[in-house]
């Protein structure tokens, strides 16, 4: 991996559909994504759906920022083996080619409007696509309801969270920012891609001199005690069987501890 083909910016809108494969590659193994999607075998566009139906609102939702890794696609296909000269020839000549492979979706939290202002600000565009967006998501939900979500996890999880973020705040008005997630493409993993997102919420949150936490699974964690991260507590997700419709077996969902994380830069 060669460091000057290595690129990180703000994703757009119309990064949306790259990031939403990405994050089901990444997640669609994890215990936390059976608890909160159960019917996610069954019904896999449904969850692809609900992925980028999210990271779709977040991209112009004021005060959430999602960071993106991309490279060259030459970097791409000389690192992968078994590709011919011919196509290695064909993306060299290229160089303009670009494939994103890594993301991570920070959210600003706090009461004063410069709060969210100072970290993602909202503009006239942002509110036509965010009413746009909402709009989609209320049709889809009533011609084409998502049947892989369970959202009372969701419910349970962030209550579990955020307590005990709190427990690290001056008051329930204090900025913070959650660490909603960090994405690496599967085929690009262990090549420092995820660091290079860390790196920047590090310098963002010193620089506005604000906490960050968030969660992190079995793979993740290393990357995270890596770089000094603090263990704070868990979320608890308890076992469960889940109804999954005639003619398919019950899911029988274990319970799960998540790590909650403080990340110190």
């Amino acid at each position: 991996m060669r460091d000057e083909g290595v690129r990180l910016r703000q994703a757009t809108p119309e990064d949306a559909a790259v990031l939403a494969e990405i994050g089901y590659l990444a997640f669609n193994q994890e215990p936390i994504d059976g608890h909160w999607f159960p019917h996610k075998d069954r019904y896999v566009e449904d969850y692809r759906r609900a992925i980028l139906s999210e990271l779709t609102l977040r991209l112009v939702t004021p005060g959430e920022v999602i960071m993106l890794v991309e490279i060259d696609e030459e970097d791409c296909v000389l690192d992968k083996k078994g590709e011919t000269e011919e196509n290695t020839a064909k993306v060299a000549a290229n160089s303009k080619a670009k494939k994103v492979v890594a993301y991570s979706v920070f959210v600003k939290h706090g009461s004063k409007p410069e709060d969210l202002a100072n970290w993602s600000p909202d503009s006239l565009t942002k509110k036509i696509r965010r009413t746009l967006a909402n709009a989609q998501e209320f049709i889809s939900s009533l011609i084409w309801p998502n049947r892989a979500t369970d959202t009372e996890t969701y419910r349970i999880y962030y209550e579990q969270a955020h307590a005990v973020y709190q427990k690290y705040l001056d008051g329930p008005d204090s900025p913070w920012i959650d660490c909603r997630g960090l994405a690496v493409h599967p085929h690009y993993q262990r090549r420092g891609y995820g660091q290079k997102l860390l790196d920047w919420i590090g310098h963002a949150a010193w620089t506005e001199d604000v906490p960050i936490f968030g969660d992190c699974t079995e793979a993740g964690l290393p990357m995270y005690l890596k770089n000094g991260v603090e263990k704070i507590g868990k979320v608890i997700l308890p076992a469960k069987v889940v109804d999954n419709g005639p003619g398919w077996e019950p899911i029988q969902l274990k319970e799960i501890e998540v790590t909650l994380v403080r990340l110190k830069f």
